[in-house]
């Protein structure tokens, strides 16, 4: 078994719920991948139990069979320690737990924002978004945030509360169509009223300027967005590539968008099909919050099959044929859809 990459996953990702580090492996013909596997699973438990880490683990084998990923959870201020942990955990060489865990108790201790497990308490309470990466932890989000430098995060009691709050926040991806649809859901908010902080392929802008031009549809653009003050709505552009590689900025959103399934970009980070693609672009909809929409576009085959009874808010199904049995089905069941009529109106 072989080590391919080793990476921090800093939010919500296709298998956790939380932050963790991922390793990509690849396997050799002569390997006991039961066994390998087996191993990893034992030592990462023992590290993770003797530093007091939750425990969930997640293998996912790749549907080419050569190759898996292999994630644990770890606290959001300890995921440089984490990807640590996990090459350890896969060199047969490496020297025992025992003579390891002093060094990495020391390594938690400087990489741990004190007092973060309570400001998280205090914002989950409160119904709002903390923000946490190599710099800066942020509390709220746009015109409602307060941001603290990392190694100055604020104690739970210094914290002003009552002048916190969180924006509208709106996720768009899939394979075509994202850049489209978020430029044009913030040309829409600005025309409401709004400040819209936008993301997406063309560039990172704020009131609909360009303030960085480029491909800035990762995490690190989004928590750009909503650390800026002015901004009063987000329409966040995310990548195939963002959610594999760190997962999404926020795990709470009003609204998420999933235009289609393509080919496009098949065979990188373990994503070889169709199926393991859409699942990929549905963990944008396990954010959305209960009274939210999930829009999925039901002219993908892929979209369709997605479990949505387990999603945590409605969906909401477009297609451009106005009788696509999925539309009709879920429009006498209650549900509200979207297609282009006959006359060539949106309806």
């Amino acid at each position: 078994m072989r080590l391919i990459d080793s990476r921090r996953l800093t939010g919500v990702n296709l298998d956790l719920d939380v932050p963790g580090a991922i390793a990509e492996v690849a396997f050799d013909p002569e390997d006991d991948i039961a066994q390998l596997l087996a191993q990893w699973h034992a030592r990462i438990g023992e590290a993770t139990e003797a530093l007091g880490w939750p425990c969930a683990r997640v293998v996912r084998r790749y549907a080419d069979g050569r190759g898996a990923a292999l994630v644990f959870a770890a606290p959001p201020d300890a995921l440089y320690l984490a990807t640590d942990i996990n090459d350890w955990a896969l060199d047969p060489a490496a020297r025992p737990l025992c003579d390891l865990l002093p060094d990495w108790q020391a390594a938690a201790e400087r990489e741990r924002v004190p007092g973060l497990a309570a400001l998280e308490g205090a914002a989950r309470e409160r119904d709002l978004p903390l923000l946490l990466d190599d710099d800066y932890l942020t509390l709220g989000s746009g015109a409602g945030a307060r941001t603290w430098p990392r190694k100055a995060a604020p104690r739970r009691e210094d914290v002003p509360w009552d002048s916190l709050r969180a924006i509208p926040v709106a996720l768009v991806t899939g394979t075509n169509g994202k850049t489209t649809t978020a430029r044009m859901l913030a040309r829409i908010a600005r025309s409401a009223g709004h400040v819209p902080g936008n993301t997406s392929t063309d560039g990172l802008a704020i009131d609909e300027q360009v303030v960085e031009p480029g491909d800035w549809t990762g995490p690190g653009a989004a928590r750009i967005v909503l650390r800026d003050p002015r901004v009063t709505l987000a329409v966040l552009e995310v990548a195939r590539g963002g959610i594999l590689r760190r997962g999404l900025a926020v795990d709470r959103c009003g609204v998420a968008c999933i235009t289609n399934i393509g080919a496009d970009h098949l065979g990188e980070y373990g994503v070889d099909d169709l199926a393991t693609m859409a699942r990929v672009k549905a963990v944008v909809a396990r954010v959305v919050r209960p009274g939210g929409r999930i829009v999925l576009g039901a002219d993908s085959p892929e979209l369709l099959a997605l479990p949505t009874d387990a999603f945590p808010a409605p969906v909401a199904w477009f297609s451009r044929d106005p009788d696509h049995p999925r539309l009709a089905s879920h429009r006498s069941a209650g549900g509200d859809t979207f297609f282009v009529s006959r006359d060539g109106l949106l309806t």
